[in-house]
């Protein structure tokens, strides 16, 4: 399976974080330290890490905990206006 490496060195292989603020990272160079668990380590280490990670997610028993089920998705994004039907 082909991953997208976007982001990949700037997520956290440990518990997936990002940095929370738009064009700031926890990478600096060749280092990568998690603001959010403290993980510290090399960044292309750390971005292979996140791309093992998203694709075996894809074959993991019961679904990917990467993404949502759509009907929690969807119940999580209601709104009065709209309405699932079916």
């Amino acid at each position: 399976m082909a991953v997208n490496p976007a982001y990949t060195s700037q997520t956290c292989h440990k518990c997936l974080h990002i940095h929370p603020i738009k064009g700031k990272s926890y990478r600096s160079g060749k280092v990568f330290k998690c603001g959010h668990c403290g993980n510290h380590c090399d960044a292309d280490e750390n971005g292979s890490k996140v791309i093992s990670i998203v694709g075996a997610s894809v074959n993991m028993l019961g679904g990917s905990v990467l993404s949502c089920n759509l009907a929690d998705c969807i119940r999580a994004t209601e709104s009065p206006r709209l309405k699932v039907v079916g």
